[in-house]
């Protein structure tokens, strides 16, 4: 039976760089869905964690072990003509323009998922997609990973511009969402399900005044397979925030309306966290909040699901997984 394509899809190659971790994983059992009629999928990383299990049973679906730096182990990709790249894990200056060079078949376009915090940080004023990327560098593991992305997308232009490749970058906000691996709504359920007699309880820093976006990772997979794989998206950038900015107080109406839970809030200085060495996953002052506009998605007709909704899904599905 004839796979039925979506407006605007082409059937052919694609290849997914990671696939196996949290928005990656959601991508690719998106994408394995027969309304995109991809022809063969490859996902390319190092196999440390299982494809999902509809990839490992679609004949479709090739996985190639590899790190993303090593010719001999990409060998197999060489001559394949993709139709597109979707890149999940491109953290380092000369990620993109080595697979590229790689990839000897020829590609249609190349997908980044780079992040907002991308962005330079501190203006004062709300960050759209043409806003200038961040040039300072910043000390740890953030730094690091807000440098490598800023590099990679000036060098995901810069092939464009030497080759035509044809790109997208999208930026995504906060992502949550099923098998999230950072410490944000996860670390809100446990607390949840680890109520005694009943009466649900979470950390609240009473004083924090700072704000933030998030983007539902089914939202993001879905922007990825029916809008980033279009033409029309063709050498943009695109942010993905969600429709609505949080404070930890409207957060945690959130969290309410999504487990149907009256929730206690257990307040707490922000320095009395801060010296007990509590982390809570969102910035604490509005002095370290940004705000990003989402100005050309819904051009393309993109609508979000709702985050009671899509925060409602990641609780079942946290609860599934805790059984």
């Amino acid at each position: 039976m004839e796979r039925e394509l979506i407006k605007g899809e082409t059937a052919g190659n694609l290849l997914v760089v990671g696939g196996s971790y949290f928005l990656g994983k959601t991508f690719l059992s998106m994408v394995l869905d027969k309304r995109y009629a991809w022809e063969r999928i490859f996902v390319v990383n190092r196999g440390s964690r299982p494809l999902p299990e509809c990839a490992q049973s679609d004949p479709r679906a090739t996985l190639v072990r590899a790190d993303r730096r090593d010719a001999e182990a990409l060998s197999p990709l060489a001559g394949v003509h993709f139709n597109a790249v979707v890149d999940f894990c491109g953290y380092n200056a000369g990620d993109i323009r080595f697979l590229t060079e790689q990839l000897s078949g020829g590609i249609g376009r190349y997908v980044f998922v780079s992040t907002v915090d991308a962005l330079a940080r501190g203006t004062g004023r709300e960050l759209d997609e043409a806003a200038p990327l961040e040039d300072r560098e910043f000390p740890g593991e953030t730094g690091a990973y807000i440098s490598g992305k800023v590099a990679l997308e000036r060098e995901l232009v810069s092939l464009h511009e030497e080759t035509g490749l044809p790109f997208t970058i999208v930026r995504p906000a906060i992502i949550y969402g099923s098998g999230n691996y950072a410490p944000r709504e996860g670390m809100y359920f446990h607390w949840i399900r680890g109520a005694k007699d009943g009466k649900p309880q979470i950390i609240h820093p009473a004083d924090a005044t700072g704000h933030f976006q998030m983007v539902y990772a089914d939202d993001v997979a879905r922007f990825l397979a029916e809008y980033a794989l279009r033409g029309e998206a063709e050498n943009e950038v695109f942010h993905l925030c969600g429709t609505k900015t949080y404070t930890y107080d409207s957060y945690a109406e959130l969290l309410e309306h999504a487990t149907g839970l009256v929730i206690e809030r257990v307040p707490m200085p922000v320095a009395d966290l801060i010296a007990r060495g509590i982390p809570l996953p969102f910035p604490y002052y509005a002095e370290e909040s940004e705000t990003y506009a989402d100005t050309k998605s819904i051009k393309l007709g993109f609508r979000y699901t709702s985050d009671i909704l899509g925060m409602q899904e990641s609780y079942q599905d946290s609860s599934l997984r805790s059984e």
